[in-house]
């Protein structure tokens, strides 16, 4: 009689234009990876290293590499000594089983390109683990193709990284609809039918012309893609309750014309959330 699973994992594929020894890089040298993945890196390379990230204070980790097969597989473990890092967890540690994270990353040859399969696994069976499962599942679908991004259109090429997060009043279905609409992002243009690879023109509320090529549309949650605008850098706007979060991967630009950017945007999602707002606030 077969046991039943006591945890599970996802998987995501992805098919980049570069060789093996290209994409392997990409995902072990630190100098790579925060021009895809975490704005800080630190990686002490071969099976017994480590691995730290860090997208700012709360939200870092180390990893331990337990496979170090250069070009094939790689296999990085996280140990906790608690559940689910959100949804019914013992954040502080002080009960529950260890727990054993590992994102396995297979790299395969295919003519001049190379299929990159990652598997995220050790994440329990409960409805506390939920949001974990779902959300990391959601996030290396964005990250792998900023890798494949990074690689193949702006090899070695600095990046600078930047998430900006807007508070809103408005629940994130009504926040998406004033931010991706005239208010906001969509004066003129449309995302309707949008699928990745589809180029988009828009002109948003302030005039400004924003074009590109789609890389993992989702609405009414999250639209990302490239700016042809900035030198072919990646943006992603993500309404969530409360808030929208604005981020950039800004490959090749200067601080002053990252930051130009920044301010434009985070303005006009300001200004497109804040008039609804005043709108509702006029209507009681």
């Amino acid at each position: 009689m077969s046991q039943e699973p006591t945890t599970r994992s996802h998987e995501t594929t992805i098919e980049i234009a570069a060789s093996t020894e290209t994409v392997w890089k990409g995902i072990t040298d630190a100098q790579e990876i925060v021009r895809w993945f975490a704005p800080e890196a630190r990686v002490e390379p071969g099976e017994g290293g480590s691995f730290f990230v860090s997208w700012g204070p709360g939200m870092e980790g180390t990893s331990r590499i337990a496979v170090w097969e250069p070009e094939r597989h790689l296999r990085v473990v996280e140990e906790r000594k608690h559940g689910p890092r959100h949804g019914g967890g013992d954040p502080t540690g002080s009960g529950g089983e260890p727990v054993e994270i590992a994102v396995d990353y297979y790299l395969e040859a295919k003519g001049g390109s190379t299929v990159l399969r990652l598997v995220h696994s050790g994440f329990g069976m409960g409805a506390d683990w939920d949001n974990e499962f779902e959300s990391t599942h959601y996030g290396w679908m964005m990250f792998l193709r900023n890798l494949r991004h990074a690689l193949t259109r702006h090899l070695r090429t600095p990046c600078r990284q930047a998430m900006l997060v807007v508070e809103s009043a408005l629940s994130a279905s009504e926040t998406w609809a004033k931010v991706m609409g005239p208010a906001g992002f969509l004066a003129s243009g449309t995302i309707e039918g949008l699928k990745e690879g589809d180029r988009f023109a828009w002109r948003t509320a302030t005039g400004e012309e924003i074009s590109g090529v789609a890389l993992m549309p989702h609405p009414p949650i999250y639209i990302g893609g490239s700016l042809e605008q900035a030198n072919d850098s990646l943006f992603g706007i993500t309404s969530m309750p409360k808030a929208v979060m604005l981020t950039f991967m800004f490959y090749g630009l200067s601080e002053a014309q990252a930051e130009a950017i920044q301010s434009r945007w985070t303005e006009l999602v300001r200004s497109a959330v804040s008039t609804s707002a005043a709108c509702a606030e006029a209507r009681v």
